[in-house]
């Protein structure tokens, strides 16, 4: 450790597939710390943390086929398409009011701050708690529906500025998994910089918690992953899928770089 960069030089490892080449180098993870809802929900009072948009871009590659002629090409008449019926809810399932787009909205500072289309959702369970993200916004249930916690911005769970900075940080992609074997929540959502003038990506970082028990109202392990590859820390290490095993824990990105352009998927390894 030092400098509260944490160097894993064998067990941590970035893999990247392209059209026709497969490499290996090292990651990066930083240790942030411990933080627990409490002390988000403390910081969602300042300034700091509130009153300041993050929006979720995803780039759009140039389309192969000219705007609209794919749709056409499908339904030339409508002769050729099926309509389904609409099926209605099991009796014997029950569900409860989760998340909305408002509650984000409300735990980001107001002014549609914590509002985004589509609106990213995750889910994970240990049996008794249900822990839901939605847009920006997390909070802890019990399985029957009742609120463990308010509604917590993300950027204040993760400590990450969003006062008026150059270059801006935007957080997107929410994901939360609960692993039976390890009885551990983990939280994750990616982060990245862009230029406010050009709108160029300057780097991105998956945003990792790991709650310390089973507990999802108990302290998190915070850990920042560097998001870019090296010889490109410029990037947009987008849409990060996590999962993992008995041997570790698993992000997957697809990389563009600062102007867009698909650079490959890669997969992160801890």
């Amino acid at each position: 450790m030092k400098n509260g960069i944490a160097r894993f030089s064998t067990i941590v490892l970035t893999l990247t597939f392209a059209a026709s080449a497969f490499s290996q180098q090292k990651a990066i993870v930083h240790s942030l710390g411990v933080t627990s809802l409490t002390q988000a929900h403390q910081r969602e009072a300042t300034t700091q943390f509130s009153g300041k948009a993050h929006e979720a871009l995803r780039p759009r590659p140039d389309p192969r086929v000219a705007k609209g002629t794919r749709a056409a090409s499908i339904f030339t008449n409508s002769a050729q398409k099926t309509e389904f019926s609409v099926v209605g809810a099991d009796k014997t399932e029950h569900g409860f009011t989760g998340l909305t787009s408002n509650d984000s909205n409300v735990a980001n500072g107001g002014g549609l701050n914590g509002v985004l289309e589509p609106p990213d959702q995750g889910l994970a369970t240990n049996g008794t708690q249900v822990f839901e993200t939605v847009n920006l916004a997390l909070r802890i249930y019990t399985n029957g529906g009742k609120a463990l916690s308010p509604a917590i911005g993300i950027a204040a769970f993760f400590g990450v500025p969003v006062a008026p900075v150059d270059p801006e940080n935007n957080l997107s992609d929410p994901r939360v998994f609960f692993d039976a074997k390890s009885k551990r929540f983990f939280f994750s959502v990616l982060e990245y910089q862009q230029d406010p003038n050009t709108g160029a990506f300057l780097g991105s970082e998956d945003l990792l918690a790991v709650s310390q028990t089973s507990d999802a109202t108990g302290n998190y392990y915070i850990y920042l992953i560097d998001g870019c590859p090296a010889d490109n820390e410029s990037c947009l290490a987008d849409q990060p899928l996590i999962g993992l095993n008995d041997d570790g824990f698993y992000f997957s990105n697809n990389d563009f770089d600062a102007n867009g352009g698909f650079l490959g998927a890669r997969i992160v390894a801890l």
